[in-house]
């Protein structure tokens, strides 16, 4: 039972830990309370404009167009 309880705690933290990396451009000057949605739209156009998606979610990686995973 131990190791059932222990594999899904893992199983959750990993998938929290790895969840959403734009949410790391939020301000860090605003509590939670105070974020708008605006910030959270600039936080994830920033984290996705390197990229330069179209439309649809998809940017080319060595020629070869790929979904950007999380978009």
């Amino acid at each position: 039972m131990k190791k059932i309880v222990l594999f899904i705690a893992f199983v959750v933290f990993a998938n929290v830990s790895f969840g959403q990396p734009w949410l790391n451009n939020l301000p860090k000057t605003k509590t939670s309370k105070q974020l708008t949605f605006f910030d959270y739209q600039k936080a994830f156009n920033d984290y996705w404009k390197p990229y330069n998606l179209d439309r649809s979610g998809y940017y080319l990686k060595n020629g070869v167009k790929t979904k950007a995973s999380g978009w």
